[in-house]
């Protein structure tokens, strides 16, 4: 939890992606990024 706080208020303050903070930090690959975030599935019923 504390690493996904740290990583979107990053994000947030420095007006990048999660994906361009998650990376910067450290936190993730891109591929693992790819894997996990698929907005498609967020955003679509089941």
């Amino acid at each position: 939890y504390d690493k996904a706080a740290e990583l979107a208020l990053k994000a947030w303050r420095e007006d990048k992606t999660l994906k361009e903070a998650g990376l910067e930090l450290g936190y993730l690959t891109e591929e693992e990024f790819e894997a996990w975030v698929k907005p498609q599935e967020m955003i679509s019923p089941r």
